[in-house]
């Protein structure tokens, strides 16, 4: 029986769409050894061990010394797609002045594999999804990177109010 040899923490794949999957054929009992191995049709080969296998349905065939083949199918699935988007948490107060606070909203019915980290314009990763003492006018992108490592990078212009135009005149 075959088994899927790859575990990215509960995942057959660590990200949608990847190809680093891995299955390891074994022979429980019966045929004679030695055995060799074929995966999807290919060749057969003495090593057991297929990877960089994408998701879906995989065909491992068996083949004894005497010639004799067996076979057996597995399913590699793929993990959620990460995806979220960026949104203003708190709004620039004033013209000028760096308050303004963004914050990245993990898509719940995306969520790749939790749990994530957050970086802002490609510095440090941080547990928190919001960032503050943001200036205005300035497009922010903030990444997420899940448990597996895999990322998503949304951005945002954070607006800021009008600067204030006074007119002053000297009354005499």
């Amino acid at each position: 029986n075959s088994i899927i040899s790859s575990n990215y923490n509960g995942r057959d794949i660590s990200c949608f769409g990847g190809s680093d999957g891995a299955i390891l054929a074994q022979v429980m009992s019966g045929g004679t050894s030695p055995f060799q191995f074929s995966i999807n049709g290919g060749n057969f080969f003495s090593n057991p061990y297929f990877q960089g296998l994408s998701s879906g349905q995989h065909i491992i065939a068996y083949r004894d010394t005497n010639g004799c083949e067996t076979s057996d199918t597995l399913m590699l699935q793929d993990p959620p797609v990460l995806s979220g988007t960026v949104s203003v948490s708190s709004a620039i107060s004033c013209n000028s002045i760096c308050d303004g606070q963004l914050t990245f909203n993990v898509d719940p019915n995306l969520p790749g594999t939790p749990n994530w980290q957050y970086s802002l314009d490609g510095g440090a990763y941080q547990t928190s999804a919001t960032f503050g003492g943001l200036c205005g006018d300035i497009n922010y992108a903030i990444t997420v990177q899940d448990f597996n490592g895999c990322t998503y990078t949304d951005s945002l212009d954070l607006t800021q109010p009008d600067s204030l135009d006074l007119y002053v005149s000297v009354v005499s």
